[in-house]
Order: C-alpha cells, then structure tokens, then sequence
C-alpha cells in the first residue's frame, strides 16, 4: 500500500466512520460531558436572560399600556442571544454521542451540524454591535440607528444563515458521501474535502468577526481613553468654580457614553477569546488531517466556545443599564432633543460668564441675534437651525428662571414669556 493510499485511510477512519458507536475511551466521554454541561449552562442563561428581556417588556406595557420602543443595541443583543442559544443546543446534543460512546450518524447528527453552523454564523454576524458603538462614538453619531433599521439588519443576518444552511444541504443531497456527519467528537461538515466550505461558510466569518471588532474596537478604545486623559490633563471648564451646571450635564452625558461603550467593548473580547482556540483546533485538522491535535485541547477549545453564552449573559448582568431602554443608546425624539439643548446650553455657557447669564437674555432680546450669529461665533459650523431653547440662570444661586425662545434661521429670537 503506498503513503498516499494510507493517508486516504487514515483519513477516512478519522472523519468517514458513519457510526462510531463504542469507540470512545473514558478520557473522550469525559471530556464531551464538559462540553455538554458548559452548553446547558449557556442556554440556561441565555434562555434566562431572554426571558427576563421579555417580562421586562410586558411589565413596561401593563404599566404605560403601550410597547416600549427598542434601542437597537437591545434589538442586536437578543439577535446574538438567539444564536447563542442555537449553538448550546447543538452541544447538548452531544449526550448522545456520550451514551453511545460514539458518533451514530442519522437525523440527529444532522440535526446537530445545521445548529453548529447556523449559531456559529449567526454569533459572528452579531458584530453589528460593534458597528452601532464605532459610530456612536467615534463617528460622533447623534443617535443610534432608529430600531427599524436594526430589525431589517436582524432580518437580513438570519435569512442569510438560514440560506447558507439549507443551500449547502441542498447541493449535496444527493452525493455518496453525506454533507453533515460524523467528526470525530461531533457533527458537522463531515469529510476532510470539504474543508472549503468548512472555511467558506463558517469559520471565515468568523475570522472576519473577529478582525471586524478589532478594527472597530481599537479606535472606540483609543477615542475613549483619550477623551479621558485630556480631560484629566486640562480639566473641564477651567475647574470646578467656572464649571456651569449646563456644563456638568454635558460632562456627565459624555462619560455615561463612554462608559457605555467601554462595556460595549468587552463583547468583541469575549468573542475572540472563545473563537480562538477552536480556530486553531480547526486551522491544525485542516492542514494536518492525518495529525489531529490532542484531544485535551480540543475538548479545552470546544468548552470555551460553548461557553460565550454564559459570558455574554454575566456581562449583560453587569451592564444591564447599558443595554435597556432609558440609556443613552435609546433611540427616541426626547433623547436626540435633550442632545441638541444640551449642545446649545455648553456651548452658550462657554460664551457668557455666570454673573452676566441675566444681562445676556437681554442682550440676546435687544439685538435679535439669530441662532445661526450664535453657533458661528462659537464654532462656525452650525447653518439652518430651527428650534432652539436658550436657559437663562439669573445671578442669585437660588433663583433661576428659564426663557424658551423658537426661532427661525435668519430671523430675530422674540420672547415667549
């Protein structure tokens, strides 16, 4: 028998056996039962965690007797949520191999290669987190994308993996050798030739989520801190006596979004830190098929993978504030207008000292200064505002009243008091 003749056996008894029934070592079930185990303790807190999201709406309703609107980070979450879910259930699937000492090949095994696929790909593209807090942050976005474009992304992402799915069963249905299969330690796309389509369809995705996150990351990380520093380097409005209470708000806003995304930002970690190991498991099979990695490693990188489900669930526990409505991530009206007053508020602060904010309005009232005098004395960069509101503190620390004026862009600010 020649070399290449013993490398095609050696390979076929590694990834060709239809049922490998009874030729698990002790060593091998152990190590599967962690696996199992790691993956029903993702799904229950994935299913947990969903479930609380959900009670959350249904309290919300009963009290306002109207659905509260999504932000999109939320819409997103429960996309990656689904998909992890998806993927601990085609671990837990793996008890049947563990009873059997072995992989049996039939409907269930299928069954367990199209959940892998389908939770693998649908984690990978929930890099649309990383997106949303790229802009937000560094794109300088006012408000996140509304919650209907969140759901067509949502849409698109799971109609995708669906199709990728079910075209690739569909395209080799009716080969000698099935599509899903027997792996070794599990089911998946079963024959070392198919290793294109094992890189093609899932495992490039997630070499690109994982790439994708680090370019999206470094900049949020950098823009973060850096904002950080300098303020720590030359302080906010001079120090705290010349800080107004206009700019302590903004102050306050910026940080609650930079704490936000810093939190953001550990899901992208968590999500490389449990691909990678697997990845390399893989990427060793892949070039070595006749010289697989030890089983201990393979079982250590297969628990981490399952186990991001619990990861993500403990980190939104931890930034739950961050991820439901009321935060600055909602995407509402309220919260693009408090936005753009506070915006005007800094920025007419900045321009005027405290003891001269009653003497100001006058001045604003006399001389019918438009919004658009205002914004290019200051910045230079504002044109056709429409609506502004102007908050004037008198100056007694205990009395403060407050002037709304709507104006037009071009045209003088009249009192409406």
């Amino acid at each position: 028998m020649d070399s290449a003749t013993a490398n095609a056996s050696a390979i076929n008894w590694q990834y060709n056996v239809a049922n490998s029934s009874g030729s698990w070592t002790f060593g091998i079930r152990l190590g599967v039962v962690f696996m199992v185990q790691i993956s029903c303790l993702s799904a229950i807190s994935v299913s947990c965690l969903l479930c609380y999201i959900t009670w959350q709406e249904i309290k919300y309703f009963r009290e306002h007797k109207k659905w509260q609107t999504p932000s999109p980070i939320l819409v997103y979450f429960i996309s990656l949520l689904s998909s992890e879910f998806v993927q601990a259930a085609s671990g837990i699937i793996s008890s049947v191999w563990v009873h059997h000492a072995g992989v049996v090949e039939g409907p269930l095994c299928t069954a367990q290669s199209i959940l892998n696929q389908m939770g693998d790909v649908g984690v990978a593209l929930g890099s649309s987190i990383a997106v949303t807090t790229w802009g937000l942050i560094v794109r300088n976005w006012r408000s996140s994308p509304s919650p209907k474009i969140a759901l067509i992304v949502v849409a698109i992402i799971w109609s995708f993996v669906i199709l990728v799915t079910t075209i690739s069963l569909g395209v080799h249905r009716n080969k000698e050798d099935p599509y899903y299969g027997n792996t070794k330690y599990w089911c998946w796309i079963r024959s070392p030739t198919y290793w294109k389509d094992g890189v093609g369809l899932e495992y490039a995705f997630m070499w690109l989520a994982g790439l994708s996150n680090i370019l999206l990351y470094v900049p949020v990380s950098l823009k973060i801190f850096g904002t950080y520093w300098n303020k720590r380097r030359r302080g906010v409005g001079g120090g705290a006596g010349a800080e107004s209470e206009i700019d302590k708000e903004t102050k306050e806003r910026e940080n609650s979004m930079n704490r936000v995304a810093f939190q953001m930002s550990l899901y992208p970690v968590i999500y490389l830190i449990t691909i990678t190991p697997l990845s390399i498991s893989r990427f060793m099979e892949f070039a070595r098929p006749n010289n697989p990695p030890p089983f201990i490693f393979t079982a250590f990188s297969a628990c981490l993978f399952y186990s991001s489900g619990i990861f993500n669930a403990l980190l939104f526990s931890l930034t739950r504030p961050a991820l439901i409505p009321n935060n600055p991530f909602v995407h509402n009206r309220r919260t693009e207008s408090e936005y753009s007053r506070d915006r005007e508020r800094s920025m007419m602060s900045r321009m005027f000292g405290r003891k001269e904010k009653l003497r100001r309005k006058e001045w604003f009232l006399e001389t019918g200064m438009t919004s658009t005098d205002i914004e290019d004395e200051a910045k230079g960069d504002l044109a056709n505002v429409k609506v502004v509101e102007v908050h004037v503190s008198s100056v007694s620390e205990r009395d403060e009243e407050t002037t709304s004026t709507v104006i037009s862009a071009g045209a003088p600010l009249r009192s409406l008091t």
